[in-house]
């Protein structure tokens, strides 16, 4: 499993991301960066040196545009690129608080999983996590959960709020957040309560992408992800009391 990657307001953070062919990186270095020029087409010849994390801007007026903006990618041949907007997963935003989920397999073979806060009108990333669905370990064990995957690689961030758990294959990926309560505006937020009846749900749809998300407790569990909607509800509803020693896992 890989660790999140903690990130503090006012530091812009390199990380370097190895294992993935063709880009084989193997330097593993932090250090300070700028703000450059993003280079929009991706060369599959060349080599991944790093990852950059740059700070947040006025500029960034969501949490998705936010992420695409402050990633970015330095290759061995001294060019840049940041995401685009089809890498954009989902968003899954509650007030000041989201989940962003990009797909960067095209740049380092990965999803990245981005936990952000919104502080004087700038979204700033509390924490990152990676999942390496080209070389990253492989499990089967679902833990009880209703997981749409044969297998799967795993990444967690458990040391922040939220407590945040991601599952992914070559093509979806889901990830589970646990927050501490908090207030936020309900406009735009359907509920729902699924087929078993066993929890109230609430859905935010915007742009096509959905998530969804529910109480229990004093937390808020988000679930977001390019899961069909109906097989985040499945995993919802397998998901046991946020009080369980396990959690996420129901068994």
């Amino acid at each position: 499993m890989k660790r999140a990657i903690c990130l503090s307001q006012a530091i812009i953070l390199l990380i370097t991301l190895a294992g993935c062919t063709p880009f084989n990186s193997k330097d593993n270095n932090l250090q300070k960066t700028s703000n450059s020029q993003e280079v929009s087409k991706i060369k599959q010849n060349r080599e991944l040196e790093l990852v950059a994390v740059k700070e947040a801007t006025e500029k960034d007026s969501s949490p998705s545009k936010a992420a695409i903006h402050q990633y970015e990618f330095h290759f061995k041949d001294n060019s840049k690129s940041s995401p685009s907007k089809d890498s954009i997963v989902n968003e899954a935003t509650l007030g000041n608080r989201s989940i962003v989920i990009l797909n960067t397999q095209e740049l380092d073979c990965n999803f990245a999983v981005f936990d952000y806060e919104n502080e004087k009108n700038l979204w700033r990333i509390r924490s990152l996590i990676t999942l390496d669905v080209k070389n990253g370990q492989y499990f089967k064990d679902k833990g009880g959960l209703k997981l749409p995957f044969e297998k799967f690689v795993v990444a967690t961030s458990t040391d922040s709020n939220p407590e945040i758990w991601s599952f992914a294959d070559h093509k979806n990926i889901v990830a589970v957040a646990k927050y501490k309560e908090f207030p936020f505006e309900s406009s735009g937020i359907n509920t729902l309560t699924s087929d078993s009846g066993k929890r109230k749900y609430y859905s935010y749809k915007k742009n096509k992408k959905e998530f969804i998300f529910y109480h229990d407790s004093e937390y808020i569990v988000v679930i977001s992800g390019n899961l069909a909607f109906k097989d985040m509800i499945k995993l919802a509803d397998s998901l046991p009391t946020v009080s369980s020693a396990n959690f996420p896992r129901n068994n």
